[in-house]
């Protein structure tokens, strides 16, 4: 469903150096962009909401739309398109000759200038997209046998990084059966199979990345079963001890793998979510910048001596009946520091409590008793533990913003503030 008109999604500042960024907020010079694309295609835009924002002030500014427009012959349908300015020379992969045959558009790219505009499944860098999101053509490469169809879930979606599915077999002998599948760039596919062999060797429960036949780029996962701590926390059930999790933290750590990526250090991170941060709560600059030029700081002189799952949350651990803990998207993990994981950790949790109305007191109490095992069991003081914590809600400020939520200046503000907050409780421990 389309958000309701009355929920209009503020816009950030103008960017001096994007002069096409500033519109792709806003509603009427958005819908021009989007109907100047579907015109030409015989489609007719009815209503268009940004749902989804990639910014990077000066350099570049993406915003996905949900629309729903009206094709040349039958019913309206829903899109998903993406506007893209960009700041120098870029490189966009051709759609396959069938995407039409496949999913209705004709030339689901459109380049003019520092300006792009496409039609998801098709993207400018992930060549197997447009497969990964077919159910004829997954069924095809995933081997799928007997009289079964399979119908694909988007699931996630981050332009020109990443997108990830659940597939449903339809069948007399498969129905409901489920399986998931990445589209991603073609190096990322290597690191899967790296990490998940790896991380599996150490001790940690994964599930089996499968190629798919003949199309690079995209990885098939069976499920790996359970639940996901997300849901316990959100809908009730069994916890983990918090000391499974600092033990599952501490054997990833100990692992051999080191990554096969190279991703932007701690600091470099930091000082780029302050960026944003400062461009679109400019009322808020002088705090801002002098948080994370702190924590860059202090984040550029951390050992990088363990390895790391980068990016550990509660939707990343999965228990089953067993109690086993689990876990997910290994893929840009490598050589870090053990403390930032527990830390992004801890941060989610306090995301969670303010923002997740449904899981009641469930995550703060949770993060309580998670703090302690971190402070217990990696050995860290309150000082190490705090500046790391409020490195992740620093960069998890930029939060609502990402997805533009109808009110995220009062939301990114309230994130904002307990980054603050903690950082100044790691001063006092200091």
């Amino acid at each position: 469903m389309l958000q309701p008109a009355g929920e209009p999604i503020p816009a950030p500042p103008p960017d001096p150096e994007l002069e096409e960024s500033g519109g792709l907020f806003l509603l009427e010079p958005s819908r021009q962009i989007l109907s100047s694309f579907l015109a030409p295609r015989g489609w007719r835009l009815l209503e268009a909401y940004p749902t989804q924002a990639l910014y990077r002030p000066s350099r570049s500014c993406l915003v996905r739309y949900l629309v729903r427009a009206a094709p040349p012959a039958g019913p309206p349908r829903y899109l998903t398109l993406c506007v893209r300015e960009r700041k120098g020379l870029a490189s966009y992969l051709p759609p396959p000759p069938d995407f039409e045959d496949r999913f209705g558009l004709a030339d689901p790219l459109d380049v003019r200038g520092d300006l792009a505009i496409w039609a998801y499944p098709y993207d400018p860098a992930l060549a197997s997209l447009p497969d990964a999101a077919h159910g004829r053509t997954v069924r095809r490469v995933a081997g799928s046998e007997g009289p079964v169809a399979v119908s694909p879930t988007a699931v996630a979606y981050r332009p020109g990084m990443r997108a990830a599915f659940r597939y449903t077999v339809l069948g007399a002998r498969g129905r409901g059966d489920v399986f998931y599948g990445k589209s991603v760039g073609k190096d990322a596919s290597l690191r899967i199979f790296d990490a998940y062999e790896s991380f599996r060797g150490a001790g940690v429960r994964v599930a089996q990345p499968v190629a798919a036949d003949g199309v690079p780029g995209l990885v098939f996962f069976p499920s790996i079963g359970g639940t996901s701590l997300d849901d316990r926390l959100t809908r009730g059930g069994d916890l983990p001890s918090p000391a499974r999790i600092v033990r599952l933290i501490q054997r990833l750590a100990g692992s051999e793998w080191t990554g096969t990526c190279d991703p932007d250090k701690p600091d470099v991170q930091i000082r780029s979510a302050g960026h944003l941060l400062a461009h679109i709560l400019p009322h808020r600059r002088h705090e801002i910048r002098d948080a994370y030029r702190a924590l860059a700081e202090l984040s550029a002189r951390i050992p990088r001596d363990g390895t790391v799952h980068g990016d550990l949350y509660e939707s990343q651990i999965f228990a089953d009946e067993r109690g086993s803990l689990g876990l997910i998207d290994l893929e840009d993990g490598g050589l870090g520091d053990p403390l930032m994981d527990a830390a992004n950790m801890l941060a989610h949790l306090t995301v969670m409590h303010y923002f997740v109305p449904e899981a009641g007191g469930r995550p703060a109490a949770y993060r309580v008793l998670m703090r302690k095992a971190v402070l217990e069991g990696l050995g860290a003081s309150e000082w190490e533990l705090d500046w790391r914590e409020a490195y992740a809600l620093l960069m998890l400020a930029t939060g609502p913003f990402r997805v533009l939520r109808p009110h995220w200046i009062p939301e990114s503000e309230d994130r904002l503030d307990s980054a603050l907050q903690v950082l100044a409780a790691s001063r006092l421990a200091a």
